[in-house]
């Protein structure tokens, strides 16, 4: 199975649609939390390190797939719409 992280802030509703949507394919996965403070994001360590590894993306959620950054909750949406998710999540059939 492959090792998801996703970047999140706890009162978000975009990183609650896409722990819903996670959740929904029966994965398991770690959270990376961002503080989000009236929607601004202290330049924490995790802050940080999301930036960095998504190639510039600010915005939560950010989810990654063995490494590789995968996207947003819109990504996930798409992809689930498009029967896609489950490979892209590297999820056996």
């Amino acid at each position: 199975m492959a090792h998801i992280e996703i970047y999140l802030s706890r009162l978000c509703i975009y990183c609650w649609q896409a722990r819903r949507i996670l959740d929904a394919q029966g994965v398991s996965y770690q959270i990376k939390g961002v503080p989000m403070i009236l929607g601004w994001k202290p330049p924490t360590r995790a802050y940080r390190e999301m930036v960095e590894r998504s190639g510039g993306c600010t915005t939560v959620p950010q989810v990654f797939v063995d490494g590789e950054h995968l996207g947003d909750e819109e990504v996930l949406q798409s992809l689930a719409e498009r029967s896609q998710l489950q490979c892209a999540l590297k999820i056996s059939a």
